[in-house]
């Protein structure tokens, strides 16, 4: 509770307090109809009585309605109000939080839980707020009144009422106590069919060519059965509670009237009619205070679930930042930077051995350095180092001589144009997708953008489509190519025109002739830049001035092309299998 009152503003804790002063005002007002609706009863058994009579209380109890419908509407204006902003609150913290996250912490939570946790479990917060906490004040309130107005009455109708309230009770601790465990496991049952969706649909294009829809459609049965189960279990038992309460509240009913009908019976005529009159308030008090009871437990039911919700909120809030700001170690954007690796090794959390180790050398301004090697070596690993995706377990890693853990994040990030091993591209115009390397917001004109492009080769292909540069990519970029994502990402990391270019496996889904065409582009844009090139084909790197050959996570040789396939058998091995398949194929690239 305690985290979600850290996200109320002072309007906000107003807007509550009038909400409970508005619900008190209903609630009293609820209190007073039984009044009149007791002095309507006795004027009608008086004699002489006329119907004009009747004309002042029923207005006044006309009026007391009216005033309740008010406050109500009053009382969900400002809560409803008070939990938007509350939850709006909560949510942008957490998207923030996340935004700030390194691989080391997203690998902590799924992609998929955490857009549970940004929806659904906010949602359940404001679910709460917005109808669990009202029922909470309503029931406080009206139960209270009620118990006020009933004291005094005859001790049997006070027993019974007592009897009913202690019936409701059972009654729904029963039925909660069944459910609200299968309720607290939706959760990670709505998590897994979140997960499952999204793989579904990312990996769609594979499920078709593999003829695999129906062993999917099996897989999805099986989460979608399990959620489906606990669904039906929780519907089932909750469907027990109205029809109980509605037995409660009429037993109630008959057994005040029944003790009602031998109160009256006793008594001299003459009291008989105020009797009645008395009976028919406290039926009414009677069936508020019950309502009110109902109330409160509609409203406890619902703390479960936003305990729940607080604590798979408050995981994520919580959660430690491990790559955090340095002191501030300023270098000049503008200039070209020396990479040097001291003595790096790094192992990722819970994992048993290092993934690289006592990995050395520099990369000086001007340089391309490329790192080859078999899947699973470290290549990918060790170029996420640079920027800071993660932190070196040991060793130093220093840009122009100064760690890179002093660094503000912002300052290093500016440094580096990353292109990932996955081209990820953004629901929005091709142009503003290239832009994106320069912090989006066409912080670059168009014609830097295509003169970008032309280096990436990605030019030729944009000005094919109808809309050019305007084009709106769809989600995921299922309207381009491989090749043609991977190029618009090159293209974005162009755009930026940084110090250091880091491509991991970036060429990969190129043909021979763009890649030679690419590379040469980029070699004469960026020639004084720092070049680090993750690649699987040699044809990709053989110019390079460093090659560093890995094999399960440490150097096995470093040198150029020439003098790799003299002293080095692994990467003799690899030349031989690809160029040669290059040659056979006629795409050799000299």
């Amino acid at each position: 509770m305690k985290l979600t009152l850290r996200f109320l503003k002072a309007k906000d804790k107003i807007s509550l307090l009038i909400c409970l002063i508005c619900v008190t005002a209903q609630s009293w007002l609820d209190l007073k109809i039984p009044e009149y609706i007791s002095a309507i009863t006795l004027r009608v058994q008086t004699n002489g009585v006329k119907p004009e009579d009747l004309v002042e209380p029923g207005l006044i109890m006309l009026a007391c309605a009216l005033g309740s419908l008010l406050f109500s509407i009053l009382s969900s204006f400002f809560i409803s109000g008070a939990s938007s902003n509350l939850t709006t609150r909560m949510r942008s913290a957490v998207y923030t939080k996340t935004m700030s996250f390194s691989l080391g912490e997203m690998s902590r939570f799924q992609t998929a839980s955490l857009i549970t946790r940004c929806t659904k479990n906010i949602n359940y917060i404001y679910q709460f707020w917005a109808n669990g906490a009202l029922f909470l004040m309503k029931a406080v309130v009206l139960a209270t009144l009620a118990i006020i107005k009933m004291a005094g009455s005859d001790t049997a109708w006070l027993t019974s009422t007592g009897a009913a309230v202690i019936l409701t009770l059972i009654l729904m601790g029963v039925i909660f106590a069944v459910t609200i465990p299968k309720m607290l496991k939706l959760q990670t049952f709505t998590d897994d069919e979140n997960r499952f969706i999204g793989e579904h649909l990312n990996g769609i294009r594979v499920v078709h060519a593999f003829n695999a829809q129906q062993y999917e459609e099996n897989r999805f049965d099986k989460t979608n059965s399990k959620l489906t189960d606990i669904s039906i279990f929780v519907e089932r038992g909750m469907s027990f509670l109205l029809p109980g309460m509605i037995t409660i509240i009429y037993g109630l009913t008959i057994a005040i009237y029944w003790i009602g009908a031998g109160i009256i019976a006793g008594d001299p005529v003459t009291e008989r009619a105020a009797d009645y009159a008395n009976m028919i308030a406290f039926s009414s008090y009677a069936m508020l205070c019950v309502q009110a009871f109902i109330m409160l437990v509609k409203g406890l039911v619902l703390v479960p679930g936003l305990a729940t919700s607080i604590k798979r909120i408050r995981e994520v809030l919580d959660t430690d930042i491990l790559i955090k700001d340095g002191d501030g170690a300023e270098s000049d954007t503008e200039q070209p930077a020396a990479v040097e690796f001291r003595h790096v090794s790094f192992r990722y959390p819970g994992a048993a051995a290092d993934t690289i180790a006592d990995i050395s050398f520099t990369a000086n301004p001007g340089e391309t350095v490329a790192f080859i090697g078999a899947t699973g070596c470290g290549k990918t690993t060790l170029l996420n180092l640079i920027p800071r995706l993660y932190d070196a377990t040991e060793g130093e890693i220093l840009i122009n001589g100064i760690n890179v853990k002093q660094y503000k994040l912002n300052d290093l990030r500016s440094l580096i144009g990353y292109v990932p091993q996955k081209a990820s591209l953004f629901t929005r115009s091709i142009a503003s997708n290239i832009d994106f390397g320069d912090n989006g917001g066409f912080a670059k004109s168009l014609g830097e953008i295509e003169q970008a492009a032309m280096i990436g080769q990605a030019d030729e292909f944009i000005r094919q489509k109808p809309e050019g540069y305007d084009t709106v990519i769809l989600p995921g970029g299922n309207n381009l190519s491989g090749g043609q994502k991977q190029r618009l990402t090159i293209s974005r990391a162009v755009c930026r025109d940084p110090g250091i270019y880091l491509f991991d496996d970036s060429f990969s889904a190129l043909d021979f002739s763009t890649d030679k065409k690419l590379r040469s582009a980029l070699r004469n844009h960026a020639k004084g830049a720092t070049i680090l090139v993750v690649a699987q084909r040699i044809s990709t790197i053989r110019s390079a001035d460093k090659i560093i050959v890995l094999d399960g996570g440490a150097v096995k040789g470093c040198g150029t092309h020439e003098q790799l396939l003299k002293s080095c058998p692994i990467y003799r091995e690899i030349a031989d299998t690809q160029l040669l398949n290059e040659g056979v194929s006629g795409g050799a690239v000299q």
